[in-house]
């Protein structure tokens, strides 16, 4: 593993990768204006895996004006979903050399394309209502 990397893989399992709800509620950004944005945003919440972004994309789609936020509540999709796709052997290589983190790779192919292939036809038809 790249030497960079090793704090940031730290962090994560060890239990830090909270950080976006923590930036939330320690008023980090400014939710009020959150609250008064005017742009339409499509908010993705992926509660599969071990990283809960529901909890977080909740919280920034409750923050948000109703009218131009839509929130969508993906239950079978994980936080590595909206990643690229794994290679032919990538979930072999996680398994043998960073078996903590095989998660990224697990329905890394075809599962993921065509997760991918719903997402692009969910924004194309948000961006179609809206711009």
């Amino acid at each position: 593993m790249n030497a960079l990397c090793q704090p940031i893989q730290r962090q994560i399992r060890i239990g830090k990768n909270h950080r976006i709800a923590q930036v939330l509620r320690h008023k980090v950004f400014d939710l009020v204006s959150f609250a008064k944005m005017t742009t339409p945003v499509l908010i993705y919440g992926a509660t599969a895996g071990h990283v809960d972004l529901d909890r977080n994309s909740r919280l920034l789609a409750e923050t948000m004006p109703s009218q131009t936020t839509q929130y969508l509540a993906m239950s079978d999709y994980m936080h590595f979903d909206f990643m690229g796709l794994c290679t032919e052997n990538g979930l072999d290589i996680l398994q043998k050399y960073e078996p903590q983190d095989v998660e990224v790779c697990i329905d890394g192919r075809a599962p993921r394309a065509a997760k991918h292939g719903d997402i692009v036809t969910q924004v194309t038809q948000f961006f179609a209502m809206h711009y």
